[in-house]
């Protein structure tokens, strides 16, 4: 009995070292599912992988893919929480993909709502090439939940072998989303509201 409370003890101190500096969200919504690991200290993106699978369209979009990479990163949790981002993936640079993730809060800890959009189409600039003229240019948005889970010790030994960023992906400290403040609210409907009158003291009688 001794020896496996060890064992146990052992297993647990080991997932907790190695989980230690990133957390992951999973994804799951329909026709979107994949995960996202993120580093705990500035929230910048260490790894995800995304599927996009419906009816209309397919794709993966995955870190260390070699051709995806993140274009942006803001966040409306400044106590900690997932990283809104968007990132693209240039197949053989003839088809461009898009994905953009936006999350809210729940109320309930470790899970939110996330709206995610989506586009493909063709480069311009490789319209001649062999592969150009197959693919239909289409914009989709999905929606789910994301969950906090443990992120898998071997996928942390990756990403710290490949330090904090596999395959060049770019390190981006998400900014804090702007949310106007009560008072500058207020002022915007005291200008609205003057606005009002004077388009109805202009209008002319009936």
């Amino acid at each position: 009995m001794i020896k496996k409370l060890i064992a146990l003890a052992a297993t647990t101190l080991f997932s907790l070292d190695a989980s230690a500096g990133y957390i992951q969200y999973d994804l799951s919504g329909n026709g979107i599912s994949g995960y996202v690991v993120q580093h705990d200290d500035d929230h910048s993106i260490a790894f995800y992988q995304i599927f996009i699978d419906t009816e209309r369209a397919y794709a993966r979009f995955a870190a260390a893919h070699g051709e995806d990479n993140i274009t942006g990163a803001t966040t409306r949790f400044g106590d900690g929480g997932p990283t809104n981002f968007a990132a693209f993936d240039s197949l053989s640079r003839v088809y461009v993909y898009n994905i953009a993730l936006d999350y809210q809060s729940t109320g309930s800890a470790g899970v939110y709502r996330f709206s995610a959009r989506y586009s493909q189409r063709e480069h311009p600039e490789y319209a001649n090439d062999p592969w150009a003229g197959e693919l239909v240019p289409l914009a989709l948005r999905f929606s789910g939940t994301a969950r906090v889970t443990a992120v898998d010790p071997g996928l942390v030994n990756f990403i710290d072998g490949e330090g904090g960023y596999p395959d060049g992906l770019t390190r981006l400290v998400p900014a804090p989303v702007a949310v106007p403040e009560p008072a500058g609210l207020g002022l915007l409907g005291l200008g609205l509201a003057a606005l009002a009158a004077a388009l109805r003291r202009r209008s002319p009688a009936r």
